[in-house]
């Protein structure tokens, strides 16, 4: 709900309960919500004494009284008709009813017995590993009279503040007392529980309440405490509540304690956040390009004590409403996410909001003048017509504005054909008034010279060219290598052979394998021993012509006078 049809809204509810009527906006959140809540607030004012915190005072007794998150109070409200509950882990932020819907669904289970049957522990008990080896299990076995069908309730509230080791103690205590005890578990973050526990345990997510569901709970406790007020005050807490219910009640309760009258004014001062009006004004002063009132509002916010976290935020919100082009919101939200995270780091200082400021308005400008395509999209997305030559001109007009100083005209060197940026390479100017621009001494010393570039490995163009010799080389090479596919034929078998060979079993191909082998051993064989054989026959032969020599021949002797016998 925006802001003006919620400020409508309560005028108009505001003017009904002037006259004594019912607005009706209230009729499906009255029914019996604060009948027994109605009743003691109408005692305990007539009586003396401390007055009670709205939050607890107007706290819902049963699962259906609880405002918001129908889907998940529609799950909690069959488990209360049939009585079998599980263990139960309810997670989402806080004052969403968390708390409240677990105590109610104990309320309607267990009756009577609820103080017996139930042990509730929050996040100021000491909630460490002995507590869950000693107190929980010694509730988890301490024996009470239930209706059948009924458990007793152990319900841990900020469950994901549990250190580990008790968590993982806290698990076979869920398994063993399985019988007698159900667990439920309120954290804010379901993933800070071990994996275990989750497996254990039926999740229901609560979400933040809507503005609607919210005014009507303030609406119902403003009748009953008959609080003054006017329409924009009550607009006010919504907007500092955030879908927070237990702060919009804590905030109503401390304005009217304070000032005795609700409106923004009284509200804001309560809350100590910072004005959306005044936000909204720095917002508006960038779009309209006024950086410098921007700041003097911002230094104004930061003199006042609002810390960066509670100034982000709140600009966080205002620009999420903030009436502007699409494009412009995201750029916007983007920006904001990052001074944000960088806040969250610990650098929340003057400076980095400034720098915010500043980035909003740079974005700001640029898109002004660079926008054209996301504007063209958002025209056709939302259906709005547009003519082309003006958006042509507009483009144009955009691209020259923006490269226009971007743009570097660079050169190329006379000798080596290399880039030359503006103010850098050597000018020469000839006796005829011809201008040469070369990229250093060398190129300048190389071309006097009248040398080839092509023939110089370091200028530009050879290596231009040799890259193409040397790709031209390996697509030469690589064709030269490729094996072209050939079919040999088979000589001496025919068709019907091949064929035959092909559909014979493998028994039988595996003995003509053998046999073939044994075969060519038997064929080496004979081959080794007529080689054998012919070898000795002529070693023979050659003894036989040694032996029959002639009777009168003489062997040879040493030579008379020589040194050539021996001695």
């Amino acid at each position: 709900m925006d802001s003006y049809t919620l400020n409508n809204q309560l005028k108009y509810d505001f003017a009904l309960t002037e006259k004594g009527k019912t607005p009706a906006s209230l009729q499906s959140a009255r029914g019996n919500l604060f009948t027994i809540s109605s009743m003691a607030s109408s005692s305990s004012s007539s009586a003396a004494g401390p007055e009670i915190p709205w939050v607890e005072k107007y706290r819902p007794t049963k699962v259906a009284d609880i405002v918001g998150n129908e889907d998940a109070v529609a799950r909690l409200q069959v488990i209360a008709r049939d009585g079998n509950m599980p263990n139960l882990i309810l997670a989402g932020p806080p004052g969403t009813g968390k708390t409240t819907s677990i105590l109610a669904l104990a309320h309607e289970l267990l009756g009577p017995n609820y103080r017996e049957a139930v042990l509730e522990l929050n996040a100021s008990d000491d909630r460490g590993i002995d507590v869950v080896r000693n107190k929980i299990k010694m509730f988890a076995q301490k024996k009470v009279t239930l209706p059948p069908g009924r458990h007793k309730i152990i319900i841990l509230d900020e469950a994901d503040s549990m250190t580990s080791g008790a968590q993982q103690a806290l698990r076979r205590t869920m398994e063993i007392y399985s019988n007698s005890t159900r667990f439920g578990l309120a954290c804010n973050t379901s993933s800070k529980i071990i994996e275990p526990i989750q497996s254990r345990c039926a999740l229901v997510r609560f979400t933040r309440l809507s503005d609607r569901e919210i005014l009507g709970r303030l609406m119902v406790v403003v009748a009953a405490e008959k609080v003054p007020y006017v329409p924009e005050g009550l607009e006010a807490i919504i907007f500092t509540a955030d879908g927070d219910m237990r702060q919009a009640l804590n905030n109503l309760q401390a304005t009217n304690s304070g000032f005795g009258f609700v409106n923004q004014e009284n509200v804001f001062k309560v809350c100590d956040q910072p004005h959306p009006l005044h936000v909204k004004n720095m917002v508006r002063q960038i779009l309209e390009g006024k950086f410098d009132d921007a700041c003097a509002g911002l230094k104004q916010l930061y003199d006042m004590g609002y810390s960066p976290t509670d100034i982000i935020t709140t600009f966080f919100r205002i620009i999420k409403n903030y009436d502007m082009p699409e494009y412009l919101k995201l750029e916007f939200m983007k920006e904001t996410g990052f001074a944000h995270m960088r806040i969250c780091d610990g650098v929340g200082s003057y400076l980095q909001m400034c720098g915010l400021l500043a980035k909003l308005a740079v974005e700001r400008s640029n898109n002004d003048t660079t926008s054209y395509r996301l504007r063209v999209q958002y025209n056709i997305r939302w259906g709005f017509r547009v003519s082309p030559k003006a958006e042509k001109k507009k483009e144009a007009a955009a691209t020259s504005d923006r490269f226009a100083t971007m743009v570097l005209k660079t050169e190329l060197c006379r000798f080596s054909g290399a880039k030359i940026y503006p103010g850098k390479g050597i000018r020469f100017i000839r006796s005829d008034s011809q201008v040469f621009l070369f990229a250093n001494s060398k190129c300048k010393r190389y071309f006097h010279n009248r040398l080839r570039p092509a023939k110089l490995t370091w200028t530009a163009m050879y290596r231009k060219q040799h890259k193409k010799d040397i790709a031209a080389e390996a697509v030469k090479k690589r064709r030269r290598t490729t094996k072209k596919p050939y079919s040999r034929s088979i000589v001496g078998a025919t068709l019907e052979v091949i064929q035959k060979r092909r559909t014979e079993k493998p028994e039988v191909r595996d003995a003509a394998r053998e046999a073939a082998l044994r075969e060519i051993k038997e064929r080496i064989k004979k081959t080794k021993d007529e080689k054998k054989a012919k070898k000795a026959e002529t070693m023979s032969k050659q003894k036989t012509g040694k032996g029959s020599q002639p009777k009168g021949a003489m062997p040879k002797g040493p030579k008379i006078g020589g040194g050539g016998g021996k001695r």
